[in-house]
């Protein structure tokens, strides 16, 4: 159902999880930790697979970290 604030609410995690936190939420757990949101939106994307999902992931993941991947690589071929 649109317009029921899915997008805003989306947005305000990815927000928090990259370090820009509102006041009121107080210290996270994962202080210390470094996360990485990934937003797919599957909505939009009819034909979405699995694997569309884990290489998003993947490449969301080694943008992050800039260098290869390749025990993930292999994890993904089996």
């Amino acid at each position: 159902m649109g317009g029921v604030g899915k997008f805003t609410l989306v947005r305000e995690l990815e927000a928090a999880l990259g370090g820009s936190r509102p006041a009121q939420w107080g210290e996270p757990v994962w202080t210390g930790r470094r996360i990485l949101p990934v937003q797919i939106a599957l909505a939009r994307s009819a034909g979405t697979t699995f694997e569309d999902v884990v290489l998003t992931i993947r490449a969301a993941l080694a943008a992050a970290v800039a260098r290869p991947l390749p025990a993930f690589d292999i994890a993904l071929r089996r």
